[in-house]
C-alpha cells in the first residue's frame, strides 16, 4: 500500500502537468486577454448583451432569436503585426458556442477605439479562406463603430484610413478629400445628403410638332401604366388622344397643376406644373428609384475639377473606385454627387483635364462663342453648368473667339449670351461651370 505522501505527490504531478502544458501553449500570447460568459436559456430568450471588461467590445443577440443556453468567448491580442492595416485597436476574436448558432447567424457588434477623430475609421474582419482582412464596416461614431456581422466566430480590428488611401493613390489622379462614409441612415453617415428622384420626364409639349418622340412615349407610358389610361398607345406622337389624356390628368390634380395658373380646365399642354406632377408621381410609384444627393466639402485653391468616387469592394482584386455623377461648385467649395446605393465609402479625386470656376455672359455675336484667357482662339470647349436646379448638368459646345475675362474678376470664362442662355439663366449673371476641351 502506497504511503499518503506518495499519493499526494502523484496528485500534485497530475495537476501540475496539464497546467504546465497550458502555460506552454499560451506562452507566446502572454500579452493577450481572454474572458467569457455563460447565458442561461431564460436570458437568451430575452436578449443577450455581452460587454467586455474594458467596455470597448459589445455583442448583442436579439430577443426571441434563440432559446438554448449560450456561451460567448472573447480573446484580445495585439494588432502590431498587421502590415497592411493602420490598426488603432486590439484584435477582438470572439466565439459563440450554442447549438442554434451557425456561420449564417447575424449579430450586432460595437467596437470602441481611442481618439476624437471620427473620419475614416473602419472595422476589418479576418477572412480565413482568403487569408486576408476584409472590410466589415465604416460606420464611424464618436469613439465607437456599430455594425452587423455574420458568423459564430470572427476576428475584428479597427483600422485607420491608410488602407483606403493606398487604393486611392493607385488612380491616375490624386485624392483631394478623406474617404468619407455615407449611410442612408443619417445617424451613421459622415456626409450630409438628401433623397432625390431622377427626372422621369424633361420636355414640354404644346402641340404635335417638333417633339422628342422618346419623351412623348415616356409620357404616354406613364399615363397608361400608372394613371389608368389603358387605351393610350405609346406611339411617340403627341396627338388628340394624348392631349385628351393630359387634360383629364390635369383636372384630376387641379390643385397642383391648374390652380397656380388660375385655371379650372385642363389645357392638354405639358408645361412646368404638369411636368412637375408627372415626375413627383413617378417617384412615388417607384420608391426603389430614389437616389441620394451627397455634399462633399473640400479645401483646394487650384482650378482643376473634382469628381466623387465610390469604393466598390466587390470588384477584384481588392476593390475599385468608381466615378459618380458629380457637380463641382468651386465657389462654395463642395462637390454634389448622386449615388443610388444606400451606403459606402466616398472620396474626391482631381480631374487633370477639366477645370471649374464661374462663368459670366456678354452680348456680342449672339452665337456659341466664348472669351478665354487660358485657351487660344479657335479652341472648342464643352461648358457644363454645375449649379443646383433645373439647369444643372446642361452643357454647350463653344468656340473661343476672344480674350477674357480679366484676371481680377475671378471668373474662368465669359460666354456669349446665346451660349450662356442655353445652359443657364441670364438673370443670375454668373454660374459655376466646368470646362473641358471638346474632342469630336
Amino acid at each position: 500500500m502506497q504511503s499518503v505522501s506518495v499519493l499526494r505527490k502523484k496528485r500534485v504531478i497530475f495537476f501540475i502537468c496539464p497546467l504546465v502544458m497550458l502555460i506552454f501553449l499560451l506562452a507566446p500570447r502572454l500579452a493577450a486577454r481572454a474572458e467569457s460568459r455563460h447565458f442561461a436559456a431564460a436570458q437568451v430568450a430575452t436578449g443577450v448583451e455581452f460587454v467586455s471588461a474594458d467596455q470597448l467590445f459589445t455583442l448583442k443577440v436579439p430577443a426571441g432569436a434563440y432559446q438554448q443556453p449560450m456561451d460567448i468567448y472573447l480573446f484580445n491580442k495585439s494588432a502590431d503585426n498587421l502590415k497592411d492595416l493602420n490598426a488603432i485597436s486590439e484584435i477582438y476574436s470572439y466565439y459563440i458556442y450554442s447549438v442554434e448558432v451557425s456561420d449564417q447567424s447575424e449579430f450586432s457588434v460595437t467596437i470602441g477605439y481611442n481618439g476624437e477623430q471620427t473620419e475614416g475609421k473602419t472595422v476589418y474582419y479576418y477572412d480565413a479562406p482568403k487569408n486576408l482582412w476584409q472590410m466589415a464596416s465604416s460606420r464611424s461614431f464618436l469613439n465607437s463603430l456599430t455594425f452587423s456581422l455574420s458568423g459564430k466566430k470572427n476576428q475584428l480590428v479597427v483600422a485607420g484610413r491608410n488602407l483606403a488611401q493606398s487604393s486611392l493613390t493607385q488612380q491616375s489622379f490624386g485624392q483631394v478629400s478623406p474617404a468619407y462614409y455615407f449611410d442612408a441612415n443619417a445617424a451613421a453617415s459622415e456626409l450630409e445628403f438628401k433623397k432625390v428622384c431622377p427626372l422621369y420626364l424633361k420636355s414640354f409639349f404644346r402641340d404635335s410638332n417638333g417633339n422628342d418622340r422618346e419623351e412623348v412615349k415616356k409620357l404616354q407610358s406613364f399615363l397608361s401604366g400608372y394613371e389608368g389610361y389603358k387605351d393610350l398607345p405609346a406611339t411617340g406622337y403627341y396627338g388628340v388622344l394624348t392631349r385628351g389624356a393630359v387634360k383629364q390628368f390635369q383636372e384630376k390634380y387641379a390643385t397642383d397643376i391648374l390652380a397656380p395658373w388660375d385655371l379650372t380646365e385642363g389645357t392638354g399642354w405639358v408645361l412646368q406644373t404638369t411636368l412637375d406632377k408627372v415626375n413627383q408621381l413617378y417617384c412615388q410609384y417607384n420608391p426603389a428609384k430614389v437616389n441620394y444627393e451627397l455634399n462633399i466639402p473640400y479645401e483646394l485653391s487650384e482650378k482643376n475639377a473634382k469628381m466623387a468616387y465610390y469604393f466598390d469592394e466587390s470588384l477584384e482584386p481588392e476593390g475599385q473606385w468608381l466615378p459618380l455623377e458629380s457637380y463641382d461648385d468651386s465657389k462654395s467649395g463642395q462637390v454634389t454627387a448622386i449615388i443610388d446605393k444606400p451606403a459606402g465609402q466616398i472620396a474626391l479625386f482631381i480631374l487633370p483635364d477639366q477645370w471649374v470656376g464661374e462663368a459670366s455672359w456678354y452680348a456680342w455675336q449672339d452665337g456659341l462663342f466664348a472669351a478665354s484667357r487660358d485657351f487660344p482662339q479657335g479652341t472648342r470647349l464643352r461648358v457644363t453648368n454645375q449649379s443646383a436646379g433645373e439647369n444643372r448638368g446642361k452643357a454647350v459646345i463653344v468656340t473661343v473667339n476672344d480674350y477674357g475675362p480679366q484676371l481680377w474678376t475671378g471668373r474662368i470664362i465669359d460666354l456669349d449670351k446665346e451660349a450662356y442662355e442655353s445652359i443657364g439663366n441670364l438673370k443670375g449673371g454668373v454660374m459655376p461651370v466646368k470646362l473641358e476641351v471638346y474632342k469630336e
